[in-house]
């Protein structure tokens, strides 16, 4: 199953039950850049960039997840090339 995270203009991104408790935690934006969709949080602690795409948070959670993690975990599935 997969749940939704509300996102800024009306938009949602759909991210999987195992994600979604430690994703939710955020407030996340809809930000379009070069005619794509992205869901971004902001980074308050001034380390690295500004802002913070979700699907690469969710690669990082994939990747450090132990041995015998599910097939699939830490991918991001694009659909309509972009949320």
């Amino acid at each position: 199953m997969a749940k939704e995270i509300p996102l800024s203009q009306g938009r949602v991104a759909i991210v999987d039950d195992d994600d979604y408790a430690w994703i939710s935690q955020w407030k996340w934006y809809a930000n379009k850049s070069r005619n794509k969709w992205y869901a971004i949080r902001n980074n308050p602690s001034g380390d690295g960039p500004a802002h913070i795409r979700m699907h690469r948070l969710i690669l990082v959670l994939g990747g450090l997840q132990a041995h015998g993690q599910p097939q699939g975990a830490g991918q991001v599935q694009d659909q309509d090339h972009g949320i």
